[in-house]
């Protein structure tokens, strides 16, 4: 057996976490943001609710790379015009071009997400790289992910889906839960 199986058969005949398995069945938004505010995820705990959550009617989807906002990315008529521009002082258009992308290395953001799909619930746990930093950290309790679920929300699936491919995580209220990195044992 490869390293890489006995990993997964690990993963597989584990419990799902207590603490993460009630998250997902609460169905009250104010029940849920008082337990998000209280809670704790390890790593090694996402990563077994990732690999067991179809024991509890759950499907993952994982996404994740590099998400720019959608004013940074330049428009058809921008990148022509930079194309078309000679040698010297940028203007218009071309101007505007070079701005956005000297902008993108500032602003954009490396995105993991996991979206946990049921019959009719979905539940998305994700993080920005910086979040979970512990030092320079934007929360005041340090590094974190974030939770947001249907109940803070009023897209349907297909929109969260779509959202979801995108990176584009902003799906509605969400709650900071603090993110340790160290495994639990």
């Amino acid at each position: 057996m490869n390293p890489f199986e006995k990993f997964l058969i690990h993963y597989a005949s584990q419990p799902v976490p207590k603490h993460l398995q009630e998250l997902l069945s609460i169905t009250s938004k104010k029940e849920l943001k008082k337990f998000a505010h209280s809670l704790q995820i390890f790593k090694a705990d996402l990563v077994t609710l990732t690999h067991t959550c179809n024991k509890i009617g759950y499907h993952h989807f994982i996404q994740y790379g590099q998400w720019v906002p959608e004013h940074l990315k330049p428009t058809t008529d921008e990148k022509e015009a930079f194309e078309k521009s000679g040698v010297g002082k940028l203007e218009g258009k071309a101007a505007k071009f070079i701005s956005k992308i000297s902008n993108t290395f500032i602003e954009r953001k490396y995105r993991v997400g996991h979206l946990f799909v049921g019959r009719k619930r979905w539940h998305l746990l994700f993080l920005e790289l910086r979040d979970i930093k512990s030092e320079e950290n934007h929360w005041v309790a340090g590094s974190h992910i974030h939770f947001t679920n249907d109940l803070c929300s009023p897209l349907g699936i297909d929109e969260v889906s779509r959202k979801f491919a995108e990176l584009d995580f902003e799906m509605g209220e969400r709650f900071h839960v603090k993110w340790v990195e160290q495994t639990t044992g």
